[in-house]
Protein backbone atom coordinates (compact mmCIF):
# COMPACT_ATOMS: atom_id res chain seq x y z
CA UNK A 1 0.00 0.00 0.00
CA UNK A 2 0.98 3.69 -0.52
CA UNK A 3 2.25 5.51 2.43
CA UNK A 4 0.07 7.77 4.02
CA UNK A 5 2.15 11.18 2.69
CA UNK A 6 1.99 9.82 -0.65
CA UNK A 7 -2.21 9.05 -0.37
CA UNK A 8 -2.73 12.80 0.48
CA UNK A 9 -1.43 14.16 -2.18
CA UNK A 10 -2.85 11.84 -4.48
CA UNK A 11 -6.27 13.15 -3.16
CA UNK A 12 -5.50 16.62 -2.80
CA UNK A 13 -4.27 17.52 -5.97
CA UNK A 14 -5.95 18.71 -8.47
CA UNK A 15 -7.60 15.14 -10.58
CA UNK A 16 -5.84 14.53 -13.53
CA UNK A 17 -9.49 13.94 -15.50
CA UNK A 18 -9.87 17.65 -15.20
CA UNK A 19 -7.39 18.25 -18.35
CA UNK A 20 -10.36 16.50 -20.45
CA UNK A 21 -13.44 18.56 -18.84
CA UNK A 22 -15.36 20.81 -20.90
CA UNK A 23 -15.10 24.26 -20.61
CA UNK A 24 -16.82 25.97 -18.45
CA UNK A 25 -17.37 29.63 -17.77
CA UNK A 26 -14.73 31.55 -16.00
CA UNK A 27 -15.64 32.25 -12.65
CA UNK A 28 -14.17 35.12 -10.61
CA UNK A 29 -13.59 32.44 -7.00
CA UNK A 30 -11.05 31.12 -8.91
CA UNK A 31 -7.92 31.97 -7.94
CA UNK A 32 -9.18 32.45 -4.09
CA UNK A 33 -10.09 28.12 -4.54
CA UNK A 34 -6.71 28.43 -6.35
CA UNK A 35 -5.07 29.69 -3.43
CA UNK A 36 -6.69 27.50 -0.55
CA UNK A 37 -6.06 24.62 -2.46
CA UNK A 38 -2.01 25.36 -2.61
CA UNK A 39 -2.72 26.32 1.22
CA UNK A 40 -4.21 22.95 2.12
CA UNK A 41 -1.11 20.67 -0.24
CA UNK A 42 1.00 22.77 1.64
CA UNK A 43 0.16 22.62 5.11
CA UNK A 44 -0.43 18.84 4.71
CA UNK A 45 2.97 18.66 3.11
CA UNK A 46 4.62 20.17 5.76
CA UNK A 47 2.50 17.60 8.31
CA UNK A 48 4.17 14.88 6.15
CA UNK A 49 7.67 15.95 7.32
CA UNK A 50 7.06 16.38 11.07
CA UNK A 51 4.57 12.78 11.31
CA UNK A 52 6.23 10.52 8.59
CA UNK A 53 9.54 11.60 9.08
CA UNK A 54 10.34 12.42 12.55
CA UNK A 55 13.76 11.24 12.26
CA UNK A 56 14.77 13.48 9.83
CA UNK A 57 14.42 15.98 12.11
CA UNK A 58 15.74 14.74 14.93
CA UNK A 59 18.88 14.35 13.07
CA UNK A 60 19.45 17.64 13.07
CA UNK A 61 21.14 20.32 15.01
CA UNK A 62 18.30 21.46 17.05
CA UNK A 63 18.85 25.42 15.13
CA UNK A 64 18.84 23.51 11.65
CA UNK A 65 15.24 21.51 12.70
CA UNK A 66 13.81 24.94 13.76
CA UNK A 67 14.76 26.71 10.65
CA UNK A 68 13.18 23.89 8.43
CA UNK A 69 9.94 24.36 10.02
CA UNK A 70 9.91 28.32 10.27
CA UNK A 71 11.10 27.96 6.29
CA UNK A 72 8.62 25.82 5.68
CA UNK A 73 5.77 28.17 7.71
CA UNK A 74 6.46 31.01 5.56
CA UNK A 75 6.09 29.33 2.24
CA UNK A 76 2.96 28.00 3.09
CA UNK A 77 1.62 31.82 4.18
CA UNK A 78 -0.40 33.31 2.04
CA UNK A 79 0.77 36.90 1.23
CA UNK A 80 -2.48 37.93 -0.52
CA UNK A 81 -2.96 40.34 2.42
CA UNK A 82 -4.12 44.01 2.05
CA UNK A 83 -1.86 46.52 -0.43
CA UNK A 84 -0.44 49.44 0.78
CA UNK A 85 -2.03 52.75 0.24
CA UNK A 86 -0.42 54.34 -2.77
CA UNK A 87 1.86 57.21 -2.14
CA UNK A 88 0.80 60.77 -2.83
CA UNK A 89 3.55 63.37 -1.99
CA UNK A 90 6.90 62.77 -0.19
CA UNK A 91 8.73 65.13 1.72
CA UNK A 92 12.39 66.02 3.72
CA UNK A 93 12.47 68.38 6.25
CA UNK A 94 14.96 70.65 5.11
CA UNK A 95 15.19 73.37 8.11
CA UNK A 96 13.20 74.84 11.15
CA UNK A 97 11.99 78.71 10.80
CA UNK A 98 15.19 78.73 8.52
CA UNK A 99 17.22 77.06 10.74
CA UNK A 100 19.22 73.56 9.09
CA UNK A 101 19.37 70.40 9.89
CA UNK A 102 20.34 69.47 13.04
CA UNK A 103 18.89 71.88 15.31
CA UNK A 104 16.92 72.75 18.65
CA UNK A 105 13.31 72.40 18.10
CA UNK A 106 12.25 75.51 19.62
CA UNK A 107 14.48 78.31 21.02
CA UNK A 108 12.52 78.33 24.40
CA UNK A 109 14.24 78.59 28.02
CA UNK A 110 15.07 74.92 29.13
CA UNK A 111 16.10 71.57 27.58
CA UNK A 112 15.16 70.79 24.19
CA UNK A 113 15.72 68.08 21.46
CA UNK A 114 17.75 68.43 18.71
CA UNK A 115 15.81 67.56 15.22
CA UNK A 116 18.08 65.24 13.36
CA UNK A 117 16.15 64.49 10.14
CA UNK A 118 12.36 63.85 9.52
CA UNK A 119 10.47 62.55 6.26
CA UNK A 120 6.78 63.02 5.28
CA UNK A 121 5.33 60.78 3.67
CA UNK A 122 1.46 61.92 2.52
CA UNK A 123 -0.63 59.08 0.91
CA UNK A 124 -3.57 59.02 -1.79
CA UNK A 125 -6.11 57.13 0.75
CA UNK A 126 -5.73 60.63 3.11
CA UNK A 127 -3.45 59.41 5.86
CA UNK A 128 0.19 60.47 6.54
CA UNK A 129 2.74 59.02 8.04
CA UNK A 130 6.14 60.98 9.88
CA UNK A 131 9.19 59.42 11.08
CA UNK A 132 11.30 61.91 12.92
CA UNK A 133 14.64 61.59 14.21
CA UNK A 134 15.77 63.47 17.44
CA UNK A 135 18.33 63.89 20.28
CA UNK A 136 16.53 63.91 23.67
CA UNK A 137 17.54 66.56 25.60
CA UNK A 138 19.49 63.66 27.92
CA UNK A 139 21.57 62.67 24.88
CA UNK A 140 19.24 59.69 23.72
CA UNK A 141 19.29 59.10 20.24
CA UNK A 142 15.00 58.01 19.20
CA UNK A 143 13.52 57.63 16.11
CA UNK A 144 9.48 58.74 16.63
CA UNK A 145 6.63 57.55 14.26
CA UNK A 146 3.14 59.44 13.77
CA UNK A 147 0.52 57.99 11.75
CA UNK A 148 -2.87 60.15 10.89
CA UNK A 149 -5.26 61.73 8.48
CA UNK A 150 -4.69 65.21 6.29
CA UNK A 151 -7.11 66.96 3.82
CA UNK A 152 -6.16 69.49 1.29
CA UNK A 153 -8.07 72.18 0.55
CA UNK A 154 -6.43 73.97 -2.34
CA UNK A 155 -2.67 74.72 -1.20
CA UNK A 156 -3.69 74.60 2.37
CA UNK A 157 -3.71 71.43 4.09
CA UNK A 158 -4.54 70.37 7.53
CA UNK A 159 -3.65 67.51 9.72
CA UNK A 160 -5.95 65.40 12.14
CA UNK A 161 -5.41 63.46 15.17
CA UNK A 162 -6.81 61.61 18.23
CA UNK A 163 -7.36 63.66 21.08
CA UNK A 164 -9.11 62.38 24.30
CA UNK A 165 -11.97 64.08 25.63
CA UNK A 166 -10.99 66.85 28.34
CA UNK A 167 -7.12 66.91 27.53
CA UNK A 168 -5.88 69.89 26.51
CA UNK A 169 -4.76 69.16 23.26
CA UNK A 170 -2.92 72.35 20.72
CA UNK A 171 -4.28 72.89 16.99
CA UNK A 172 -3.25 70.11 14.55
CA UNK A 173 -0.06 71.01 12.00
CA UNK A 174 -1.35 73.12 9.62
CA UNK A 175 0.40 74.17 6.43
CA UNK A 176 0.55 75.17 2.85
CA UNK A 177 2.33 73.33 -0.21
CA UNK A 178 3.64 75.13 -2.62
CA UNK A 179 5.52 73.74 -5.63
CA UNK A 180 7.89 71.36 -4.26
CA UNK A 181 7.51 73.23 -0.84
CA UNK A 182 5.50 72.35 2.67
CA UNK A 183 5.56 75.22 4.99
CA UNK A 184 4.06 73.13 8.25
CA UNK A 185 3.13 75.09 11.66
CA UNK A 186 3.56 72.32 14.32
CA UNK A 187 3.28 74.55 17.13
CA UNK A 188 -0.74 74.99 17.20
CA UNK A 189 -1.10 78.08 14.78
CA UNK A 190 0.99 80.38 16.93
CA UNK A 191 4.05 80.24 14.20
CA UNK A 192 6.67 79.48 16.58
CA UNK A 193 7.88 76.24 14.83
CA UNK A 194 7.67 75.66 11.41
CA UNK A 195 9.05 73.09 9.59
CA UNK A 196 9.37 74.10 5.88
CA UNK A 197 10.14 70.80 3.98
CA UNK A 198 11.13 69.94 0.04
CA UNK A 199 9.72 67.22 -1.98
CA UNK A 200 11.99 64.35 -1.67
CA UNK A 201 11.89 63.95 -5.71
CA UNK A 202 14.04 67.09 -6.11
Amino acid sequence: SRPIAQMRRVVLLPADAEEHATPKAVSTKAAPIRRKRWLVICWLNLSDIILTAPEVLMRLPCQKALLLLAVSTIACHDSSGPTQPTVFAQFVLNDINGRALPTYLAGTPGLTPTIVSNTLILYKDGTAKTTERRVEWNGVDHTYIWKNTYTRTGIEIEFAYHCPPAAMCIAPPHGKIIGNRLSLDVSGGSGAIIYNYLDSAD
